[in-house]
């Protein structure tokens, strides 16, 4: 059988486990489903056939962007940055830190799917030398280098992936300036030909299966075995180390289902250090529109109760609080917490109430928000998201 032949059946067995779901019955999970295969499929070009290892590039809107890809239910809060690099090769990263909150480097064996991946390391940007100006320079190799070192992994050669999460919980903020290029090392040359063709297509099916079951199939799969609907879990990545997710980080999480007459109210102490937030994803987790719809909030844009902790309302309709979760009219889907670098261990809680016995649920000093305060912080989101992606 040729590459591209298996290749196309393997996105076809993919596909019959997709639909084969029992929520792809609703015909509009199933249309939201079959949106993910087709994401999966362009971003399996953009993450494992177009790139070059000895030609870098910081991937930006070939991976996550706003309203075009929301696989993976990526963090509202987050500018991620992609690259694709040879461990027997030496590249250099040199750029200007500026003001969003954290810069994280984290570099896996393995692009996503591919067998055996490790996690080679996560290094914070503000733990290197920086100069006064903010300008900095590493070196990244599977040897040692003197000064800013971040460490590939030679053995898996050309299969190196860094990943970089910039977090801002100021979506205003000025992000940082980072480049990258060669150094030294075996250089091929930018040529297409059978074999590597091959190759790259057998990697890029095992991106889409690794997308869709592992994370939208399976993740789901394991709360729901683990958890009711509407409760929260806080092993859902526990063993899923071929993610690369955050060692610094914690991830409660839960799958949602509320009628359109009930509302789901969420809790929970906060850290008094690093970065948190909620967010809602689709039941194939992926992204509900965060740049136009509140589906998202993060420390800084959440208001705390007078006792100090955060209470939210997930509901189909605004019922008029800050912390308001909008589901954009889905019945069901993800929501995720993201605890970073926290001091201590939180554990949210969940619970369904009729939508008309809300305010009950809620502390009396709860704060009102109008029709026209809603639109101004939903202009000022807009703003912010689209700022960071150059619009």
């Amino acid at each position: 059988m040729d590459a591209w032949t298996e290749y196309r059946e393997t996105l076809a067995q993919i596909r019959a486990k997709v639909l084969g779901k029992p929520w792809a019955a609703d015909p509009g999970t199933r249309a939201q489903g079959e949106h993910l295969l087709l994401q999966l499929e362009a971003a399996a070009y953009n993450m494992v056939l177009a790139p070059q290892p000895h030609y870098p590039e910081l991937y930006v809107h070939t991976v996550f962007q706003p309203l075009v890809y929301n696989y993976s239910l990526h963090a509202a809060d987050f500018l991620y940055r992609k690259c694709v690099l040879d461990g027997r090769c030496t590249y250099r990263v040199w750029g200007r830190r500026n003001s969003s909150m954290f810069v994280d480097f984290q570099v896996i064996s393995v692009t996503y799917g591919q067998p055996d991946p490790r996690t080679v390391g996560n290094w914070d940007l503000d733990g290197f030398d920086i100069a006064d100006d903010g300008t900095f320079e590493i070196s990244l190799s599977a040897e040692p280098k003197p000064g800013n070192w971040i460490q590939l992994e030679s053995a898996t050669g050309d299969q190196n992936q860094m990943n970089i999460r910039e977090a801002f919980d100021d979506w205003h903020a000025h992000g940082v300036e980072l480049h990258i290029e060669w150094v030294d090392g075996p250089r091929d040359a930018l040529v297409i030909n059978p074999e590597r063709l091959a190759d790259r297509l057998e990697r890029a099916a095992r991106f889409v299966r690794f997308q869709a079951e592992t994370w939208s199939m399976n993740l789901t799969d394991d709360i729901l075995r683990n958890a009711s609907r509407n409760t929260i879990y806080f092993d859902s990545f526990a063993a899923n180390a071929g993610a690369a997710n955050n060692p610094t980080a914690s991830y409660p999480t839960a799958i949602w289902d509320i009628a359109e007459d009930e509302a789901l109210i969420l809790e929970c102490d906060v850290p008094r250090t690093g970065f948190w937030s909620v967010q809602l994803g689709d039941i194939w987790w992926q992204t509900l529109d965060y740049t136009y719809h509140q589906t998202s909030l993060n420390g800084r844009q959440a208001t705390l109760e007078e006792d100090g902790r955060f209470r939210a309302v997930l509901a189909h309709h605004d019922p008029g609080v800050p912390n308001w979760l909008d589901t954009l009219g889905h019945r069901c889907g993800v929501l995720i917490f993201r605890f970073f670098r926290s001091d201590r261990a939180i554990h949210p809680v969940a619970r369904v109430v009729p939508y008309g016995e809300i305010d009950d649920h809620l502390p009396a000093s709860t704060p009102r928000v109008d029709a026209a305060a809603r639109e101004r912080a939903l202009v000022a989101r807009s703003r912010g998201s689209r700022q960071r992606y150059g619009n």
